[in-house]
């Protein structure tokens, strides 16, 4: 079990701290981190929300090797720099701009309207009348298909729906300094 922290409580951050995609992949959310002074100190999933400004000790404290990335966009890049410090190894970015992070770190900028574009694709080749869902029609290795997949970009669209997301930047670009 792999132990994540998600950086910005807003609704995104709140429905991915709340979905059940995480564990079901093997990935346990031990942090969650806001500058918010309405939110730090509350509980989401059952886990307190610490203040930002603790990062570096929460990361260290909790053994945190992943993190989410669910911010303001002017915020996003100051808290990859900040995660990469710290030593967390993989990002996955989903406020709506796309960082760059340090040589070692691995990063996913997801892009929610091009996850939409996905299902609309999909959506709209669906023979008339045919059941099933957009993972079904799209399928777990089929475009859209990475970092989390369709569950996971599943959880972010309730987010978006819920108000959380005002646009976004950037492809599913992953960036890997070996290749």
């Amino acid at each position: 079990e792999w132990p994540i922290a998600v950086v910005g409580i807003g609704n995104p951050g709140r429905a991915l701290a709340r979905s059940g995609t995480f564990a079901s992949r093997g990935f346990r959310v031990a942090a969650l981190l806001d500058v918010d002074p309405r939110l730090v100190g509350t509980t989401v999933g059952g886990i307190r929300v610490e203040h930002g400004d603790d990062l570096a000790a929460v990361v260290q404290r909790e053994a945190i090797s992943f993190a989410v990335v669910t911010t303001s966009p002017e915020a996003a890049q100051g808290v990859a720099d900040r995660l990469a410090a710290a030593g967390v190894r993989a990002i996955l970015n989903f406020a709506p701009v796309r960082l760059t992070v340090a040589e070692g770190v691995r990063l996913r900028n997801m892009d929610l309207a091009a996850e939409l574009e996905v299902l609309a694709f999909y959506g709209a080749r669906a023979p008339s009348g045919a059941g099933g869902s957009f993972q079904e029609l799209a399928g777990r290795d089929g475009p859209g298909g990475g970092a989390g997949g369709p569950a996971l970009v599943g959880a972010a669209l309730e987010a978006a729906a819920a108000g959380g997301f005002e646009g976004a930047a950037g492809g599913p670009e992953a960036t890997d300094p070996a290749g």
